[in-house]
């Protein structure tokens, strides 16, 4: 394996405590800052990597969420569109036939909501 020589600047309280961390491995000083630049290099490979599959999950889902969710909101529209013409209709049968039909609406309403709040 080929090495190139890189000189460095350092404080020299960075090199006296770098020397001191050698020493106790039994290593040197070289060895110590290829450690350092590859287990930081490393992490912000990590960070980067993970970054980039977040991003990737994130477009996932969203591709199989959204038509799912449009799709729902489609159905909640014909929903409401039916319920709608549903009253109407309601409403004009029951003028045809002479009754009040906003007062058996709202009869119909407080029934039901009584009735939802009993079941809890």
């Amino acid at each position: 394996m080929s090495f190139k020589r890189v000189q460095l600047k350092m404080k020299p309280d960075l090199v006296a405590r770098l020397d001191a961390q050698a020493k106790l491995e039994n290593r040197s000083r070289t060895e110590l800052i290829e450690l350092a630049c590859e287990m930081m290099l490393s992490q912000q490979g990590a960070v980067e990597g993970t970054d980039a599959t977040m991003k990737m999950l994130r477009k996932l889902i969203q591709d199989e969420v959204t038509p799912q969710f449009n799709r729902m909101a489609k159905m909640i529209s014909k929903t409401t569109k039916a319920s709608a013409t549903a009253m109407y209709m309601q409403v004009v049968e029951l003028n045809h036939a002479g009754q009040d039909a906003v007062s058996i609406f709202r009869d119909s309403e407080a029934r039901a909501a009584n009735y939802l709040t009993s079941k809890e």
